[in-house]
């Protein structure tokens, strides 16, 4: 059964610039044009359409959309958010509200306006993996609760993973950072 890909854009002016996206052969990709502040009814009804393997949710400003969909998704779910440029803050809004969650719901963010970054995330995330690597960065307890989160959330899916010193092959690699410009496993 091919896997099911969302990619979810908060307004039409935030698909203009979107280009082409790595696809995998065994992957049906989906596309929602939604406002979750103006359209909840059609932003609930593209969630609810089946059961999605993995999600992009792309804003610009406020980047609600990611939570509309966050709030719902099977824990499963591969939940990516794509901040978006927009001209009142360049994007800066939207990349601020999309790595805001609550405490043990860790999602993948990716730069501004990145789709196939995010596309390509999703499809190396939902491939087999023999094991799980975790990692962090910083000097912060921020991203080591993020970690904690992490590993919290793998062990109920019963999923294997470690925390080894730097990026293994064949392993699903997840970082937690606090600071956005310093992000390198050294």
């Amino acid at each position: 059964m091919p896997k099911k890909v969302l990619i979810a854009f908060g307004s039409p002016s935030d698909v203009k610039s979107i280009p082409d996206f790595p696809r995998e052969a065994d992957t049906e990709y989906y596309r929602s044009v939604a406002s979750a502040h103006r359209t909840p009814d059609v932003v609930e009804r593209h969630r609810d359409y089946c059961k999605w393997d993995g999600i992009i949710a792309g804003a610009g400003m406020c980047n609600a959309l990611k939570d509309a969909y966050l709030s719902h998704a099977d824990i499963a779910t591969v939940l990516v958010a794509l901040p978006m440029d927009d001209k009142a803050t360049r994007g800066v809004s939207s990349m601020l509200s999309s790595s805001e969650t609550p405490p043990g719901y860790p999602i993948g963010m990716i730069g501004l306006g990145n789709l196939p970054a995010a596309v390509k995330f999703v499809n190396y995330a939902l491939q087999p993996h023999k094991k799980v690597s975790l990692h962090t960065r910083g000097t912060t307890v921020e991203p080591d609760k993020t970690i904690d989160d992490t590993a919290k959330m793998l062990k109920r899916l019963g999923v294997e993973y470690q925390f080894p010193t730097q990026v293994e092959p064949d392993t699903l690699n997840l970082l937690a950072y606090d600071n956005p410009l310093n992000f390198a496993i050294s």
